[in-house]
């Protein structure tokens, strides 16, 4: 049983050591905030002792301040002094980010220009469930910010061609055989990286504005409708103006995969968590061991269970090639 803070501070390196992390984020403040401005002096020296554990490392260290909480209105309470405690301990952490060369994410920026930009938000678009804990929206713009901050956001994909005169450019994808005519193009892509998911919200036309979605453009096709399938799977339909202008794709195999590696990385935590936080830990490992310890020997066998969620993973992540053709529709 941990005694004191500093036994809690040595299972927190522990497990930082045992998981050989890439990149540590570091989300803290949230709790410390209600102290109001007389704890943040105290936070900030916490904050200070933790990376000085942290940085020994020497894992890159992004910092997330507190975002404060929204306000959903009676009967929730009116959060309005707590996220201006909030700022405070966010804009501690900026600074210590910045005096220690790490990154930040900013979500209390990002959360209020949601927040201003939607007015009063349906149920389904808001970041939180409960003012607090965060939604599947929430979390998709929360991960967008990360991944902006860290530059692991993919690129911008591109692909424009000219029907009439056979040529095309392509940005964040590269191009083989490349077919094109005036009714019908088609060509083979491999990807720099997967497609950014797409948001979980109930207005989807509004939230793919906020989606670094792929963009295909074809000018010079013959009038008509025209119908494009990858990998032999209808994708979308537009005519030969929208193709012209430009048509976002929000589907697809590469989507599909996407969403394949994210449940696949999901699963991996889940196994991770029951690894190195069981539920009957005092049980196993602590002051009850005498109870149930024999038991422990169980805990290393999710060692290659995780392992293999790993090489699922890394087979995942890298894109395939996939078979674009872009057709004209019979009688359109």
């Amino acid at each position: 049983m941990f005694g004191s803070p500093a036994d809690g501070m040595q299972r927190l390196l522990t497990d930082v050591r045992f998981a050989e992390p890439d990149v540590i984020v570091v989300a803290y403040g949230a709790n410390e905030a209600f102290a109001g401005h007389l704890g943040l002096a105290e936070f900030q020296k916490q904050l200070e002792g933790l990376l000085d554990a942290l940085e020994a490392t020497g894992a890159p260290i992004a910092l997330v301040g507190p975002p404060g909480h929204e306000n959903l209105g009676p009967p929730l309470p009116d959060p309005t002094l707590y996220n201006r405690d909030a700022a405070q301990y966010a804009e501690a952490m900026r600074q210590v980010a910045a005096e220690r060369g790490h990154h930040y994410i900013d979500l209390a920026a990002v959360f209020d220009s949601v927040r201003s930009s939607q007015g009063s938000p349906a149920a389904l678009d808001r970041l939180t469930d409960d003012g607090v804990q965060l939604s599947p929206y929430g979390y998709w713009r929360t991960a967008a910010a990360v991944a902006e901050t860290l530059s692991l956001r993919s690129g911008a994909w591109r692909v424009d061609i000219a029907a009439d005169r056979g040529t095309y450019d392509a940005r964040g994808t590269l191009l083989f055989d490349v077919e094109v005519q005036k009714g019908r193009v088609q060509f083979t892509a491999r990807d720099d990286r997967l497609p950014f998911p797409t948001p979980p919200r109930f207005s989807p036309e509004g939230a793919l504005d906020l989606a670094p979605l792929p963009t295909l453009r074809i000018a010079g096709l013959e009038p008509g409708s025209y119908e494009l399938r990858i990998d032999d799977e209808p994708v979308a339909v537009a005519d030969h103006r929208e193709w012209a202008a430009g048509v976002r794709i929000a589907s697809g195999p590469a989507f599909e995969q996407t969403e394949k590696l994210r449940r696949a990385i999901r699963a991996k935590n889940e196994l991770y968590f029951h690894r190195y936080r069981p539920e009957n830990e005092t049980y196993l490992f602590l002051f009850r061991k005498h109870e149930q310890g024999n038991n422990a020997v169980e805990i290393p066998r999710f060692d290659p269970l995780i392992e293999e969620k790993e090489h699922q993973i890394e087979q995942l992540k890298v894109p395939l090639e996939r078979h674009w053709v872009l057709s004209r529709r019979i009688g359109k």
